[in-house]
C-alpha cells in the first residue's frame, strides 16, 4: 500500500470530500498509515505535503471547514512519534492555530482551542500558553472563547507536572481572581468562571497552583451565592467546584502532609462547612441533576474528617443517607453508598459520629449499594411462603376439595 503513492495522495485529497463519512475515513487512514516509517514517508511526501499545506493555508471563508479538518489531522499525527513531530511542525499548523485565535471568527477560534488540545505538552510551550492567556485578557467580558481558553489553560495547569512556569500558573489564577467578582451569580459569565475553577482544581496539582497563589479563598467564596441561585447550570457548576475541590484536597492531604496541603485543605474547611446544611437539603431535591450533584459533594466532603462531623452533624442524615427506598436512581443509589464508604475511611470515625453510628454504617456498607444482603432474600422467601400459605387457603388444590366434598356428604 505505501508504495502505491497514488493511493496515499488520493486519501490526502480526499479530506475535502463533501461527503462527511470518506473525510473522515481518510483521516482515520492516514492517521494510521503515519505509525510506521514507509507510511510516514508516503503521507509527507512533497505531493502529500504541497496538499496539506494548500488546505492548511487557504483562509477563505469558504474552505474553512475543509482547513480545520486539515489541522485537526495534523495536530492529531503531532503526537504519533518524534520523526511525525518534525514532520508536522514543518506545515506550520501551530502556526496557523495561533493566527486563528488573534482573528474574530468565533467559531474558528473555538475550533483551534479543541484542536490545540491534541499537540503534545512539550510542543505546546510556555509561549503558546502566555498566548492564550493573552488572547484571553485582550477578550473584552465574558464569553465562550476567552472561557474556553483559560479553561484549556487550567486543563494543562492541573494535568501536566512542571510543564508550566509558576509566574504562568500565579498569572492564569489572577485573571480568573479579577474576572469571578465581575460575574453576576445565576450569569452563564459565572458558569464559565466556575467550570474553569473546577477544571483547574480537577487534581491536586490544580488545586495547589490555586493555592499557591493566594487565589483559593477569593476563588471559592463565590461558590455560596451561585449554589442558592436559581439558575440551575451555575447551581451545578458550583457543585461540580466543590467536588473537585474537596476531593483534590482530600487527596493531596494523603499524599503529602505539607504546610501548603494543609493549609489549602484549611481553606476549603472554612468556605465549605457552612455550605453543608444546604447540600444536605439540596440532596433531596426531587431534580435528579441536582440531587446527585449534591449527593457527589456529599460524597467529595466525606472524604475530610471535618466534612463528616458537619455531614452526620445534620439532623435526619444518617437515617437519609442508608435509605435506599426513596432513592429510585442507581446513580443515587451508588453515590449514598460511596458517602458511607468515604466516612469509613477515617480511623477515628466512631469517635466523629458515635460507636452506635459507625455500626450502622458498617452493616449498610456490608449489605452494597443496592442491598444484596442474604438476610434480605431469607426474609423475600419468608414473605413468600406466608403469601403462599395464605392463599391456599382461599384456594384450595384438589385434596383439599375432596376432603370437603366428604365432610359435606
Amino acid at each position: 500500500m505505501f508504495t502505491e503513492q497514488d493511493l496515499i495522495l488520493g486519501l490526502v485529497c480526499a479530506i475535502s470530500d463533501t461527503v462527511l463519512g470518506v473525510a473522515n475515513v481518510a483521516c482515520s487512514t492516514l492517521l494510521k498509515t503515519v505509525e510506521c516509517k514507509q507510511g510516514l514517508a508516503a503521507v509527507f511526501s512533497p505531493e502529500c505535503c504541497q496538499e496539506l499545506a494548500a488546505r492548511i493555508q487557504n483562509h477563505s471563508e469558504a474552505a474553512s471547514v475543509i482547513r480545520m479538518r486539515c489541522l485537526e489531522l495534523v495536530c492529531r499525527m503531532w503526537s504519533v512519534s518524534a520523526d511525525t513531530a518534525a514532520c508536522c511542525k514543518a506545515l506550520g499548523a501551530k502556526e496557523q492555530l495561533v493566527a486563528i485565535l488573534e482573528g474574530n471568527d468565533i467559531l474558528l477560534q473555538l475550533n483551534a482551542v479543541e484542536i490545540l488540545a491534541y499537540l503534545p505538552p512539550n510542543d505546546i510551550g510556555q509561549e503558546l500558553l502566555s498566548q492564550l492567556l493573552t488572547t484571553a485578557e485582550d477578550s473584552l467580558g465574558s464569553g465562550a472563547v476567552p472561557a474556553r481558553l483559560l479553561s484549556c489553560v487550567a486543563s494543562f495547569v492541573g494535568q501536566h507536572e512542571g510543564m508550566v512556569s509558576a509566574p504562568l500558573q500565579k498569572r492564569l489564577c489572577m485573571i480568573i481572581a479579577e474576572r469571578l467578582p465581575h460575574e453576576r451569580p445565576g450569569s452563564e459569565g459565572a458558569v464559565d468562571m466556575l467550570s474553569i475553577l473546577a477544571a483547574l482544581c480537577d487534581t491536586p496539582r490544580g488545586l495547589g497552583a490555586l493555592a499557591q497563589s493566594e487565589q483559593l479563598a477569593a476563588a471559592v467564596m463565590h461558590v455560596a451565592p451561585n449554589l442558592r441561585s436559581q439558575h440551575q447550570p451555575s447551581k451545578l457548576a458550583a457543585l461540580s467546584l466543590i467536588v473537585n475541590a474537596a476531593r483534590s484536597s482530600a487527596l493531596a492531604c494523603r499524599a503529602d502532609s505539607s504546610d501548603a496541603a494543609s493549609a489549602a485543605a484549611a481553606t476549603l474547611h472554612q468556605a465549605l462547612a457552612p455550605l453543608v446544611p444546604g447540600l444536605v437539603k439540596l440532596s433531596r431535591t426531587p431534580i435528579f441533576e441536582e440531587r446527585v450533584g449534591a449527593l457527589c459533594s456529599c460524597r467529595s466532603i466525606a472524604m475530610h474528617q471535618w466534612g463528616v462531623q458537619a455531614l452526620f452533624a445534620q439532623t435526619d442524615f444518617l437515617p437519609f443517607i442508608i435509605d435506599r427506598k426513596e432513592e429510585s436512581s442507581k446513580r443515587g443509589l451508588e453515590e449514598k453508598y460511596y458517602v458511607v464508604k468515604e466516612a469509613l475511611v477515617h480511623a477515628n470515625i466512631g469517635e466523629v459520629i458515635g460507636l452506635e453510628n459507625q455500626a450502622i454504617l458498617v452493616a449498610f456498607a456490608a449489605d452494597g449499594a443496592y442491598y444484596t444482603s442474604s438476610k434480605f432474600f431469607l426474609f423475600c422467601f419468608w414473605c413468600s411462603r406466608v403469601i403462599f400459605s395464605t392463599c391456599s387457603c382461599f384456594c384450595p388444590g384438589p385434596r383439599e376439595r375432596r376432603k370437603m366434598k366428604e365432610r359435606k356428604s
